[in-house]
C-alpha cells in the first residue's frame, strides 16, 4: 500500500489565523484545490486536492501508460494546525488519492510495485514543494 508523506513543524512567530491564509495560498500554487475547512477552537483541519477527477481519468485511461505520469494520479493533502505559545504546529499528509470505484486502485490488480513506489516518491515530492513554498514567503519554519 501507498504510504505517502508526513511531516511536522514548527512555524515560529504566527498564529493559526495569520497562516491558514498564507498555507491556502501555498496550495492554490501548488494546484491544489481546497476540498473542507473546520475550526473547533483550538484545531484547524484543512483538505486539498490535487489533480481532477477527470482528467485523472482521462491521462490514465487515454494516454500509453498515464497511470505512470503525475496528471494521471490525484493526491491529497490533510493538515492540521494549532497554536503552541507563539507558534505554530504545523502536521502535513501527503497521500494517493485513491476513489472507491477505480478498479485498479480498489482491487490493486493491476496497480504495480512501480506504480506505488511512484506515489510514494510523489508525495515526497509535493510535501517538499509546500514546505519549500513557505519558506519562499520568508516563515521561519523548523522541522521536529
Amino acid at each position: 500500500m501507498p504510504k505517502g508523506a508526513f511531516g511536522q513543524y514548527i512555524i515560529k512567530n504566527q498564529t493559526v489565523g495569520s497562516f491558514t491564509p498564507l498555507y491556502e495560498r501555498i496550495l492554490f500554487e501548488c494546484r491544489f484545490i481546497t476540498k473542507e475547512r473546520t475550526w473547533d477552537g483550538q484545531i484547524a483541519r484543512h483538505k486539498a486536492m490535487f489533480g481532477s477527477k477527470g482528467s485523472s481519468f482521462a491521462v490514465s485511461a487515454f494516454v500509453p501508460f498515464g497511470s505512470l505520469l503525475e496528471e494521471g494520479n490525484r493526491y491529497g493533502a490533510e493538515a492540521e494546525m494549532y497554536q503552541y505559545g507563539p507558534d505554530v504546529i504545523l502536521r502535513l499528509l501527503v497521500v494517493p488519492y485513491m476513489t472507491l470505484f477505480d478498479a485498479h486502485d480498489y482491487f490493486l490488480l493491476t496497480q504495480g510495485v512501480f506504480e506505488k513506489i511512484l506515489d510514494d516518491e510523489r508525495c515526497m515530492k509535493k510535501l517538499g514543494e509546500i514546505v519549500y513554498r513557505i519558506m519562499a514567503y520568508r516563515v521561519q519554519i523548523y522541522t521536529f
